[in-house]
């Protein structure tokens, strides 16, 4: 989209920018952990790092908290939760009040696989009008997914 159309847009709905606060012409942008371009996102190295670093989760707590993560760039995992199902099954089993969980070797299984997914993840591109596109969809008694895939 060219500039003078994103500033039409903008004066159309009356929106306003502060130019102290807007960058122009840039190629490439990291927003919320990721890295935005033409080409299209993926996510950001000292995200990778993190993920690459994290030490086997010891109490349910930890293990919340990776699990936590991880679905924020599930984007990018499209069999998430079959592959997280281990770790997600072991915190309906945790202890309540030792807060600590029975680790296995298919939780480990499952955490090595989940990192080394999250570490090698695919650049995810813009939509391209020209493509076939197919939206699929996901329901449950509480709530509705779709994804638009190419």
């Amino acid at each position: 989209m060219k500039l003078t159309a994103v500033l039409d847009t903008l004066r159309e709905h009356e929106l306003l920018i502060k130019g102290s606060k807007t960058e122009l012409f840039h190629t490439h942008m990291k927003f919320l952990g990721f890295n935005i371009s033409a080409e299209g996102w993926s996510t950001t190295e000292s995200k990778v790092v993190a993920v690459v670093e994290w030490p086997a989760p010891k109490t349910a707590k930890h293990l919340r908290s990776f699990l936590g993560m991880a679905n924020f760039f599930r984007t990018f995992i499209p069999s998430f939760p079959e592959m997280a199902a281990p770790l997600t099954d072991l915190l309906k089993a945790s202890d309540p009040g030792t807060r600590r969980i029975a680790w296995s070797v298919e939780c480990d299984t499952a955490f090595n696989k989940l990192k080394t997914t999250l570490t090698s993840a695919p650049v995810l591109r813009h939509v391209d009008p020209l493509l076939r596109t197919a939206v699929h969809i996901d329901t449950s008694q509480i709530a509705v997914g779709a994804v638009l895939l190419q």
